[in-house]
């Protein structure tokens, strides 16, 4: 058995008394214009009329009959009757219209949630099933006990909740008030209360069931639901959503970060007084020109809480993490002087700051960093020990250089600062880096083991390299670089890459082996490419470039990626199976797109691209999305549950934001927006080697590379235990190989009949079954 999870929502019991059952049509249901209905697939009649059950909707037609005379002397004489009807439709909105659909008889499987809620009487037909009307996603429709008609939604784990909508079309008048639906028509009124959902689990192998709290969302006639406060340990996926954040002055996101609740943490800066700040935040008011803000967002894409930050005079956000409890960590810069501060006096024309705000929104701590010149925070990351670093370049020439410093003094015109703190804001150390002329931070993070690696672009001939390096001279404009130290601040290794026009880095990041991704843009045709290159030629004046470094420094792929005009990647993440994520803007009409992508074609004058690639650097899923001006893409975020979030801003009035989201309306100039997707959506899968299974299946996120190994994949795997069965499933569900034996730790398994994609493996051990996940790559 597998463990189930399921949402059941009991809507619509508009107590219309069932009288007969379902019934099949076997034709003899007519139109208005006395033809066949074949489209009917069943009906129900109740007391104010039928409910006609079709493959894209169910319909009611509500009759009324009136009677007048033809004599007002003589009213008992020659009584006409007139029958008034009307029609009100529920579309399945974006449906799936091929799944199965078909009428039941009671059965412990068919009915098994029916009859857990003692909901069903016995008729010809008891219940009508749309299996698979949106993707994992089954309707049954039946009767309760005292007649009316109701229907359950189910919803499997790996399904998504937010496609059930449902398109309300007839209805004279709808209203949505106090979270009741309220449908006029001319013959009657519907009142609808919320409905009644629930999540199931098992807990120590027994079940338990927890009802949730759902709202109704209505908008432009559709129908949906919001979720609060599912559990998220459960696979249960959210719809990707996006939404609005802005007024009618400039609002523009830097960077988002996520917790592994699916909440997404934004910051950026605004011009706005009006900002959307939450009841209570910890800066209710804006301060000066422009405020930096932190907004925080549940997986459902609604406000937590949001705040302002800062002083009298210009503060930005620029960098946004989360540690290991949820807590944000913020960094930018400020030309005020009277931030609200724990530690640290404002020193020069700008300085760098460091907040930190508990996942409440209350204040932590707060500093100040910098020297006499101006520092300026571009990169930023948070250890699994929650130790920060801050990169950035700075012209000040009395940066408090730590003892030991690899670098302690300024070099140029502006050198690179990398600077760890622990989880309370104190230094550990900090150094310069750089040449004789300009050298730039725009990326850091650290690896698994804490090293520190920092990445972005020199202009200087004499850029301090390793011992070694791939690359050592300059060749040309600015040339891109990738440092590595380790936890002390000690240098591990530094090497140049770059042809003789200008490159840059805007993203790095490590994956679980210690390979480094970096990701920006080149404007050179003779960028090196290196290993075999997805897109070995540049196509327009500046494209993405993305490489892949080993631990020791040496590159092991580089690739352009891009169409026929600017795209450029603003930043990189890596999921916990491994892909590699990149987003930024792209001009190009052909941007290469992969997949099945949310968005196939630019709709504007630039939009934002999404991409995913495997650890060899070949691309399984890329999109666009935007609208009519133009978008840019500055932050990206993943958490282990797969969902992605993205941040930038938006001059579109029709940027695609989804229903129910907190702002779904562009409020001008320029607004923020916020993108969460699931990031196993849309990647291909070859489905043609097929088997059986129902899709319901509960995945083991966290521990997927060190059971099932190596993860990602080619030909052979290994279990780290004996198992005495083993099955894999493919993306949606299906049984595509059974190994029916004993397994023993460790023992060779042969996958190379698999194609490449994401499997689900079902790992038998004592008899109980537990799901992980396994990518498979060529």
């Amino acid at each position: 058995m597998y463990k189930k999870v399921l949402f059941v929502f009991l809507l619509f019991p508009f107590i219309l008394h069932a009288e007969n059952g379902f019934v099949k049509n076997t034709g003899f249901v007519l139109n208005t214009n006395i033809e066949y209905a074949t489209e009917v697939l069943a009906f129900a009649s109740i007391p104010e009329g039928k409910v006609f059950f079709l493959k894209d909707r169910f319909s009611y037609v509500f009759y009324q009959n009136d009677s007048i005379t033809d004599s007002e002397l003589m009213p008992h004489i020659k009584r006409k009757r007139i029958t008034r009807s009307q029609r009100l439709d529920f579309v399945f909105h974006n449906a799936n219209l091929n799944g199965k659909t078909e009428l039941l008889l009671p059965s412990e499987e068919n009915l098994h949630f029916i009859k857990q809620s003692n909901e069903f009487a016995t008729s010809s037909y008891n219940a009508i099933k749309y299996t698979n009307i949106w993707n994992g996603i089954d309707i049954i429709f039946y009767f309760s006990e005292t007649g009316s008609i109701k229907y359950d939604i189910l919803v499997k784990p790996g399904a998504e909740v937010n496609k059930i909508q449902f398109l309300i079309d007839g209805a004279n008048n709808i209203e949505l008030k106090d979270n009741t639906l309220q449908i006029k028509t001319s013959l009657t009124e519907i009142k609808e209360t919320l409905p009644i959902s629930y999540q199931d689990g098992i807990t120590k192998r027994k079940k338990v069931r927890k009802e949730l709290e759902v709202d109704y969302v209505f908008e432009e006639n559709i129908l949906t639901f919001r979720v609060h406060k599912y559990n998220p340990q459960l696979p249960l996926i959210i719809d990707p959503w996006a939404t609005f954040i802005g007024t009618p002055d400039s609002d523009q996101a830097e960077d988002v970060a996520m917790d592994n609740f699916g909440n997404a943490y934004v910051t950026g800066y605004t011009q706005s007084l009006n900002f959307p700040v939450s009841p209570g935040a910890f800066q209710g008011n804006s301060a000066g020109d422009y405020d930096a803000f932190v907004f925080k967002l549940n997986a459902t894409g609604q406000r937590e809480w949001a705040t302002y930050y800062g002083g009298s005079a210009y503060d930005f956000g620029y960098q946004i993490k989360v540690d290991s409890k949820g807590n944000p960590f913020i960094s930018g810069y400020s030309y005020s002087n009277n931030l609200f501060v724990s530690n640290g006096t404002f020193s020069g024309v700008f300085d760098t700051y460091i907040l930190k705000l508990k996942n409440d929104g209350t204040f932590k701590w707060a500093r100040y960093f910098g020297g006499s010149g101006g520092e300026f925070t571009v990169g930023m990351g948070v250890s699994k020990t929650d130790r920060i670093v801050i990169a950035g370049f700075t012209s000040s020439q009395d940066i408090q250089t730590t003892p030991g410093a690899f670098q302690a003094a300024h070099a140029g015109a502006l050198d690179i600062f990398i600077s760890v703190f622990d989880s309370s804001g104190n230094v550990l150390w900090t150094t310069y880096y750089g040449g004789s002329a300009t050298d730039d931070a725009h990326a850091v993070n650290f690896d698994a083991n804490e090293n520190v690696i920092v990445g972005g672009e020199t202009y200087s001939t004499n850029f301090p390299v390793s011992q070694g390096a791939y690359q050592s001279n300059n060749n040309g404009n600015s040339d891109v670089y990738v440092l590595k130290f380790d936890s002390l601040g000690n240098r591990l290794w530094a090497t140049l890459l770059g042809g003789t026009a200008n490159e840059d880095i805007n993203g790095i990041a490590a994956d679980t082996l210690g390979n480094i991704y970096v990701a920006g843009f080149s404007q050179g045709t003779d960028f090196p490419m290196i290993g075999t290159p997805f897109q070995p030629v540049k196509k327009a004046s500046r494209d993405v470039i993305l490489v892949k470094f080993l631990p020791s420094g040496l590159p092991e792929w580089s690739t352009f990626f891009g169409g026929d005009s600017t795209d450029v990647a603003r930043a990189l993440t890596i999921t916990p199976d491994q892909f590699i994520l990149i987003g930024g803007e792209t001009v190009s009409s052909d941007f290469p797109i992969f997949g099945n992508a949310f968005q196939n074609t630019k709709a504007g004058g630039s939009d934002v691209f999404y991409a995913a690639f495997d650890t060899t650097g070949t691309p399984v899923f890329s999109s666009y999305r935007g609208g009519t001006s133009s978008e840019i893409l500055l932050g990206i975020s993943a958490d282990t549950n797969y969902r992605v979030t993205m941040c930038g801003y938006t001059y579109s009035n029709n940027f695609p934001v989804t229903p129910g989201v907190f702002q779904t309306t562009y409020s001008g100039n320029e607004d923020v927006f916020v993108w969460q997707i699931d990031s196993t959506q849309g990647v291909p899968v070859d489905t043609t080697n097929k088997g059986s299974g129902d899709g319901i299946i509960n995945i083991k996120n966290k521990s997927d590379i060190q059971v099932v190994y190596p993860n990602p994949a080619t030909n052979h795997i290994a279990i780290k235990q004996d198992v005495s069965a083993l099955k894999i499933f493919n993306i949606n569900g299906e049984i595509v190989h059974i190994y029916n034996k004993v397994l023993y730790k460790n023992e060779l398994l042969d996958i190379s009949f698999l194609t490449p994609g994401i499997y689900h493996l079902e790992v038998v051990q004592s008899g109980v079954p537990n799901f992980y996940r396994m990518i498979v790559i060529k």
